[in-house]
């Protein structure tokens, strides 16, 4: 019964030693998983600041554009005042700007809107290392909650070693009083032979011996006197069986409880564990979902803000050159129309 007991508490602890193992495996992922979300954050990060400067290089390339626009207008005007350039080309030359003006708007509007996705992201994120910061910590609690149930048991076990022993001193005291009994029935035997043989000499020689009479009531008096002894031996021995009795009764009670315990113990491990593993497992894989999806959708968003800024600038440019040609066009013609002139003058 120790070694089985024994056997037991090494099961109990080599499980305790297992779960403290994937605990720290599970604290050593979380951190490796934490330092990857903060490595993606800072990669995150960069590249929004690599596309912030060039956001900022292109809107400061458009306004040296408006600016040279709106210089080469203020010379065309200049140039142009005597000409009565009409209204209509005016108010062209006016929507040109304002839409110049709405792009640079539209490009510093998509650069905040993406710094607060990022900000967002990383919102969701520390959410996140806060909730997996609990589950690890009630994690903590269960374990010393299991390490101070083994402990309990552990103590039992130890009392019911204690116990055991002094059953076993009770035993070997039961062994003892065994043995002198068998020893004193021998002796009775012993004497009730002599008594016999005693009587019969004392049927022979009855007449003649008081001496054999006196040794008749001594024997007689031992006898009695044996007789009480093995009475109150045969006493002690049913209280001793007794007594073992319901030691064993106790023993087996405690026996039964401690393999519920055990059970109990095992089965909250187990689904502890599991809990925890299915847990984590859903958390990362939303995790990565989300932080995919977040790095896929800021990727969309820059590329469609990068492109459109590009046709902008293209068509804007264009537009530009296109009315620089038709006011050259109207300047060669002024130009001619007045060299015609002066020419008739």
């Amino acid at each position: 019964m120790k070694k089985f007991y024994e056997i037991q508490v090494g099961k109990i602890r080599a499980q305790l030693a297992l779960s403290v193992q994937a605990q720290r495996e599970l604290e050593k992922t979380l951190q490796e998983e934490r330092t990857s979300w903060q490595e993606k954050t800072a990669e995150l990060q960069n590249k929004l600041a690599d596309e912030r400067s060039r956001f900022d290089k292109e809107l400061a390339q458009v306004r040296a554009d408006l600016q040279d626009a709106q210089a080469r207008l203020k010379m065309e005007k200049t140039h142009f005042a005597t000409l009565q350039i009409s209204d209509a080309l005016a108010e062209q030359y006016r929507q040109e700007m304002e839409n110049l003006r709405r792009s640079s708007s539209a490009d510093k509007a998509a650069a905040a809107g993406a710094a607060n996705e990022v900000a967002q992201v990383q919102r969701i994120a520390e959410a996140k290392e806060r909730r997996l910061q609990h589950e690890l910590e009630l994690s903590e609690a269960t374990r010393q909650e299991l390490e101070n149930q083994i402990k309990t048991l552990v103590s039992q076990v130890d009392a019911m070693k204690e116990e055991q022993r002094r059953n076993e001193e009770i035993f070997s005291d039961q062994r003892g009083l065994q043995r002198e009994s068998e020893r004193l029935k021998r002796d009775l035997q012993v004497l009730q032979r002599e008594r016999d043989d005693l009587k019969s000499r004392f049927e022979e020689i009855s007449a003649s011996s008081s001496d054999l009479h006196q040794k008749i009531g001594l024997l007689t008096a031992d006898k009695a006197f044996l007789q009480n002894a093995k009475t109150q031996l045969e006493e002690q021995v049913a209280k001793f069986q007794t007594s073992q009795h319901e030691m064993q009764a106790k023993l087996s009670s405690l026996q039964v409880k401690h393999d519920g315990n055990l059970s109990q113990n095992v089965q909250l491990q187990n689904e502890t564990r599991l809990h925890f593993e299915k847990k984590l497992d859903d958390e990362m894989t939303k995790f990565m979902e989300l932080s995919m999806r977040e790095i896929e959708r800021i990727r969309n968003d820059g590329q469609v803000v990068y492109e459109r800024e590009n046709r902008l600038l293209k068509e804007a440019r264009d537009d530009a050159l296109k009315h620089v040609e038709v006011l050259q066009a109207r300047l060669d013609s002024v130009q001619s129309a007045l060299d015609d002139k002066v020419s008739a003058f």
